[in-house]
């Protein structure tokens, strides 16, 4: 992408509920090494360089990233990068007044900053809003790059680096996400896992480390959890709710609901309404 600018600072808003972005840049290839001190609140998503690695200087303390990640800046502090190489970056800022309103979001600036995964999604956002940049005249564009800055910076949190996951256990817990999702199905365990790209050994040994049920308990917990509300707000009669769960019987979700909740069906509808 090419270098582009946009200041936002007393441009029209429709909409107050976003931190208001006072100016924002994408810089392809940009390189110093100055001592800066900074008079905004400003993020820097650090994206590419053909270093592996960056070196920042805080406060004349140095510290190690990997690319990509999220650069931090605030007042109060002295920063200096010491990467030899260029590199891409985005920086959306905000004014000093924003600092609590942000830190309520999860971007606390005095945070040094954070790795995070170069996702498919992430990528994507960020050229929409480079695009939106050459677009501030326009009505509207300046609340849809609030939305977008700030959905695209929280998005590198929930994508932080330290979180990361093997793929087995990104594959398990989509699976426990199936299992939660599709509690009107009868599913079939192996060709899920099969699905996953799992085999049935990697499958348990994993699912073992991240859950305390097993995925039949698991299963059966969602499943009471739906009839719990089923019988809390609708009419829908005891054997019904059977049936939408996919029990053999109405005799068995019955047993089974007693074994979860030491109540029977009729007993938890009468003291929930009650």
């Amino acid at each position: 992408m090419k270098n582009i600018t946009a200041c936002l600072q007393g441009l029209k808003r429709n909409f107050s509920g976003f931190p208001p972005v006072r100016h924002i840049a994408y810089l392809n290839a940009n390189w110093h090494n100055r001592f800066t001190t900074h008079t905004t609140i400003d993020f820097g998503l650090e994206l590419c360089s053909r270093a592996e690695f960056a070196e920042e200087e805080i406060d004349g303390r140095t510290l190690r990233r990997r690319f990509p990640w999220v650069a931090t800046r605030i007042r109060g502090h002295v920063y200096r990068m010491k990467t030899t190489d260029p590199w891409d970056v985005l920086v959306i800022s905000y004014d000093l007044s924003q600092h609590e309103t942000l830190k309520r979001l999860g971007l606390d600036a005095e945070n040094p900053g954070w790795e995070f995964l170069a996702t498919e999604e992430i990528s994507q956002k960020t050229a929409a809003l480079a695009r939106l940049l050459e677009q501030t005249c326009l009505p509207g564009i300046t609340d849809r790059i609030d939305l977008l800055a700030l959905d695209l910076l929280r998005l590198t949190l929930l994508e932080n680096r330290e979180n990361a996951q093997s793929p087995e256990e990104t594959a398990v817990r989509q699976i426990a996400s199936c299992f939660s999702a599709r509690v009107y199905e009868k599913l079939d365990l192996a060709d899920i896992i099969r699905r996953h790209n799992l085999s049935t050994r990697s499958f348990f040994r994993h699912w073992k480390r991240l859950y305390d049920l097993s995925p039949a308990d698991f299963i059966m917990q969602k499943k009471m959890e739906e009839a719990c509300r089923m019988l809390r707000e609708s009419s829908l009669r005891i054997y019904e709710i059977s049936d939408r769960l996919r029990f053999a019987d109405c005799s068995h979700f019955c047993r089974a609901f007693r074994q979860w909740n030491r109540l029977s069906p009729q007993e938890y509808r009468r003291s929930r309404r009650g």
